[in-house]
């Protein structure tokens, strides 16, 4: 049996890793996978900081045409993702009322990590009057809160961390498009070859 290997990125992009793997090896002489493992391997590589520039480049390419077979949904995609920004001021508005008039401390923060253990997960689709009713109970609970949110583009994906006993996490559900995980993907890539870079730069001097 093959050892499984715990790659340092996600199992989302390492399925792309692998799909666009031959086709980089092909065009650079350089393995995708290989090189964002073993950047040091490749410190001897002629032209090796321009091939990852080329190779950056054809990344972006490859994922762009994939984006580009989903122009017809993108309307309805941009209209999903201006409700759900819509949807983040709303509460975001009412979290921050309702936690000063109870002195709870706000703060905005994306670098909260909760055992998963302890933490409760609260999935919304809109902001009504029964999300206003447990909005105020998770604020009276809590020892603080944190907005965690998260940005695609111009647009807020609404999520609140309420710290208190147990921890309780209410997110408005994200639109549900592959072009999200597309463009996360790409973004991953990209920040790993920055890195493979940077790293090549300092082996080299």
């Amino acid at each position: 049996m093959a050892e499984e290997v715990d790659f340092p990125w996600s199992s989302d992009t390492d399925q792309f890793i692998s799909n666009i793997d031959e086709q980089i090896n092909q065009t650079y002489g350089v393995g995708l996978r290989q090189l964002l493992l073993s950047p040091d391997g490749f410190a001897n590589t002629p032209d090796i900081l321009n091939k990852i520039d080329g190779i950056k480049g054809s990344v972006d390419e490859y994922f762009t045409n994939i984006r580009n077979g989903f122009n017809d949904e993108r309307s309805d995609f941009e209209k999903a993702l201006t409700d759900a920004d819509a949807q983040y001021n709303k509460i975001e508005s009412t979290i921050s009322t309702k936690a000063s008039l109870s002195r709870v401390p706000y703060i905005k923060s994306g670098t909260i990590n909760v055992d998963s253990a302890l933490r409760e997960e609260i999935g919304i689709d809109t902001y009504d009057t029964s999300v206003d009713s447990l909005i105020s109970k998770l604020v009276n609970i809590s020892n603080y809160i944190a907005d965690i949110s998260t940005t695609y583009k111009k647009y807020y994906l609404g999520s609140w961390l309420f710290s208190g006993q147990r921890a309780y996490v209410l997110t408005i559900n994200p639109p549900d498009s592959p072009l999200i995980m597309l463009d996360q993907v790409n973004s991953e890539i990209d920040n790993l070859l920055d890195g493979v870079k940077v790293r090549l730069q300092m082996v080299k001097k």
